[in-house]
């Protein structure tokens, strides 16, 4: 018995990397390295949004950063969307852990930590600890 539960664990584990891969070259397909000191990691989304997403281990995918160039036009939410459908269709957990931008603007309510959790928490993100959240993927729709 503890043999098949290793092969389906490793078989398992095979398959998420390779939904992670596949996530990742699409990102990087639809979207284009910043010019940026952080070896290529932030991609720009549609020319007015950074991403910066990587694969973790156990299968997820950790979302570390989503900022919008011009904030407050719908390209933040519109860039989460599409990450979010790109997970969905890969089969992803998408995971990250809420910070506010260091650099303040009072005129964005998603500069406080409670506004920007409840603006990933309406798209379908769940409270894991006091900081971190996570989004189980949606099933295709056939």
């Amino acid at each position: 018995m503890p043999q098949t539960f290793n092969i389906i664990s490793q078989f398992a584990a095979g398959e998420r990397a390779a939904a992670q891969k596949a996530f990742l070259a699409e990102l990087e397909s639809q979207t284009i390295q910043c010019p940026d000191m952080t070896g290529g990691r932030k991609r720009l989304w549609n020319g007015c949004v950074v991403l910066e997403i990587f694969a973790m281990p156990g299968g997820s995918m950790l979302m570390y950063n989503i900022q919008a160039l011009n904030p407050m036009n719908g390209h933040g939410s519109k860039a989460l969307d599409w990450v979010m459908s790109l997970a969905d269709r890969h089969g992803l957990v998408l995971s990250l852990t809420v910070a506010p931008p260091t650099r303040k603007n009072p005129a964005n309510p998603l500069h406080e930590k409670s506004n920007l959790q409840a603006w990933y928490e309406r798209r379908g993100f769940v409270q894991r600890t006091h900081i971190s959240l996570r989004r189980m993927p949606k099933p295709a729709v056939s």
